[in-house]
């Protein structure tokens, strides 16, 4: 995964949320721009107690971008979880 190909789908407007695949299959939700941070070879995850991108984050989360495997949307279904 190329860090361009993240920052694509954090500059959509509106913003879309997506889920993160790694290869040992984890899974990361992405529901606001915010909560990331994209360098060259990592993506760098905040992990809210909810959802709100007015709350801090609990905990942050290191993914190699080697490990993506794929990026899917999240269900509108979905998006409602807080």
């Amino acid at each position: 995964m190329r860090p361009q190909d993240i920052l694509d789908l954090l500059r959509e407007e509106p913003f879309e949320p997506f889920s993160i695949f790694l290869s040992d299959d984890t899974r990361y939700d992405v529901y606001h721009p915010a909560f990331v941070l994209v360098d060259n070879s990592r993506i760098t995850l905040g992990l809210p107690t909810n959802q709100s991108p007015d709350r801090p984050a609990k905990r942050t989360v290191r993914l190699v971008l080697l490990h993506v495997t794929r990026i899917e949307p999240i269900p509108k279904s979905s998006k409602n979880r807080i």
